[in-house]
């Protein structure tokens, strides 16, 4: 992407943007930073990120963002980022609700958006492109792309990287219509699942199938007593599958 600042290493690209907004500097919508690994990556509901070498992790710092759209951003980031992928490797990630990307039952992709004022957004991206082996518990729940130094032809980790921020950086266009809902239902890997819904710290808040989204891009539950309720936040995990959680 032209313009995109690139640094062997940051502690969170994230971070990097948002000290700079904190300092004052006026950002234009569409900046973007790389980071070849990052020391602090961070995730959603306060967890880490691993950051090894052979990933891609940026941030696009987004503004004029209508007030009643700002729910949009994280799901249409999905969107986004998976449309990305697809279009530089031609593979075809699942979208976890609300804004992982899945692979085989596996993690690839974690996407985290931060307020950076009024109708401004920081978008970072987390994904495992070319990166080495997971071992241990992490092996069942996290993958890579691409095995390092086996990239099919034609296909680069810049490529895209810069197509993903691309992307992102078009999003306030993108969600003025919602045309990201179709694309965040057809390939959700939740949907017609039945799922629990637990908080940061892992206690139950919820469980039933997942039948719809929301144009808000909340969850939908239906109930074991037929009814249905309406999921605004917390993390999914399968029912019937331990891998994806």
């Amino acid at each position: 992407m032209r313009n995109m600042e690139y640094f062997d290493e940051l502690e969170s690209t994230n971070n990097y943007l948002l000290g700079r907004i904190k300092a004052g500097e006026k950002l234009k919508s569409g900046t973007a930073v790389r980071a070849g690994i990052q020391t602090g990556g961070k995730g959603r509901l306060g967890r880490g990120f691993l950051s090894q070498a052979g990933g891609i992790y940026l941030s696009v710092y987004l503004s004029d963002i209508p007030a009643d759209e700002m729910h949009a951003v994280t799901p249409a980031a999905a969107v986004a980022v998976r449309k990305a992928i697809f279009e530089t490797t031609g593979i075809s990630a699942g979208i976890k609700w609300v804004n992982d990307l899945y692979l085989d039952g596996r993690k690839i992709c974690g996407i985290l958006a931060e307020g950076a004022g009024k109708g401004a957004a920081v978008i970072g991206v987390g994904l495992n492109f070319a990166v080495p082996p997971f071992t241990g518990e992490l092996a069942k729940k996290a993958a890579s792309l691409f095995t390092p130094g086996e990239l099919p032809e034609g296909v680069s980790l810049e490529k895209t990287a810069d197509a993903i921020a691309e992307a992102v950086a078009g999003i306030p266009e993108a969600i003025e219509d919602s045309a990201w809902l179709k694309d965040f239902k057809a390939f959700s890997v939740v949907l017609g699942k039945d799922v629990r819904i637990t908080d940061r710290g892992g206690t139950l808040l919820s469980s039933g199938r997942a039948v719809s989204f929301t144009d808000k891009g909340e969850l939908v539950l239906r109930l074991s007593d037929g009814k249905e309720k309406i999921i605004s936040a917390g993390e999914v995990s399968l029912e019937a599958d331990g891998i994806l959680r």
